[in-house]
């Protein structure tokens, strides 16, 4: 849903009585909306085998994304993983 949408909500039960409806704002607060970045994802490279450990960051949330850029070896070409 649209952050900052109008989200409402009510409870019946199975004889048919509804409660009164609640609404409120989906989303990070509406009228503050969430500005912050998370922190830099941790890159620890292996001193074996030539591989990188990616840590996700402490502080992520859920939809935050992690965007991996790399040299496969054999390659001269930067490529991108998601």
């Amino acid at each position: 849903m649209k952050d900052g949408s109008e989200v409402s909500a009510k409870a019946k039960d199975p004889a048919g009585n509804e409660s009164a409806e609640s609404k409120g704002n989906a989303g990070n607060n509406a009228a503050t909306p969430d500005t912050t970045a998370p922190s830099a994802p941790e890159v620890t490279p292996s001193g074996t085998d030539g591989s990188v450990k990616v840590k996700v960051p402490s502080d992520a949330e859920v939809g935050d994304t992690v965007e991996v850029t790399v040299t496969p070896e054999g390659s001269n070409t930067l490529k991108k993983s998601p």
